[in-house]
């Protein structure tokens, strides 16, 4: 089930990037950060271990399972800049042909400037931001920032703190300052220490039905578009811009109710 959970959220940022349905794509994007929290704290303590040999193993993984399909998407993509040039609207403006060895060793390699991975230009694969600030918190975890719960709790603590002061230093409650609060790469901070919480206190999840799990998941993932789209119109409609924020920071509970029920239904 977390792969079509996985699938879901994948489809959602499709339809925000291609459809141009507002705010789903990023808000799947904190999905994919809580799921992989969870995930990777997971595989940590159940496969690999916090050893060196074991580090060593989570890291090759890692890198197998991103760095050659992310080969063939940035090669398959120079050839098409190539033949048919650079798009001029959207998300595929970040996308250009790179001009020396350094954008091209960038793009292949996820080496996206940080703390704002985003302004990273060219991205032949626009999402690679995305990607490489998994990576960053992949290689937190697999170091042992989430080995113990109460070291994913006390990071959970620390990365709400973090969130709260950069809600307030953004200068507003009634503005979403999409910069610091999703494009900043600390802010995954967030979703991810969620994410490796919930597998510390996996155990006192109750097991569901599988068919009331599926049931109160389709549920859950329908609450988690109406949010999302109501963070866009509801401003829109009423003036009420506080809503925006609102909306942001509600989605986390849709995913963390989503992964419990997934756990439950196991």
């Amino acid at each position: 089930m977390f792969g079509t959970y996985r699938l879901l959220l994948a489809f959602a940022v499709c339809a925000q990037h291609l459809l141009a349905v507002p705010n789903i794509g990023g808000y799947s994007v904190h999905g994919f950060f809580v799921l992989s929290g969870f995930l990777m704290t997971m595989i940590m303590q159940e496969r690999y271990g916090y050893t060196a040999g074991g580090f060593g193993r989570y890291a090759a993984n890692r890198a197998l399972r991103l760095l050659p399909a992310n080969f063939v998407i940035v090669t398959a993509t120079i050839v098409l800049l190539a033949l048919i040039g650079r798009p001029v609207t959207g998300i595929y403006m970040d996308m250009a042909l790179p001009r020396d060895a350094g954008e091209v060793l960038t793009n292949y390699l996820f080496l996206n400037s940080m703390p704002f991975p985003f302004d990273t230009l060219p991205r032949i694969s626009p999402p690679s931001w995305a990607l490489s600030v998994e990576i960053v918190f992949y290689l937190l975890i697999g170091l042992g920032i989430s080995s113990h719960k109460w070291l994913a709790v006390g990071w959970l603590v620390l990365s709400t703190a973090l969130t709260a002061y950069l809600v307030i230093w953004s200068g507003s409650w009634s503005e979403l300052d999409s910069r610091y609060l999703y494009f900043f790469m600390p802010s995954a901070s967030l979703p991810f220490s969620i994410g490796a919480v919930i597998y510390h206190y996996r155990s006192s999840i109750p097991q569901f039905d599988a068919r009331i799990g599926t049931v109160a998941f389709s549920v859950l993932f329908i609450g988690f578009i109406v949010n999302g789209l109501a963070g866009a119109l509801v401003p829109k409609l009423t003036g009420w811009e506080p809503f925006r924020l609102i909306s942001f920071y509600a989605n986390f509970s849709f995913h963390i109710a989503m992964i419990i029920v997934l756990i439950g239904t196991q």
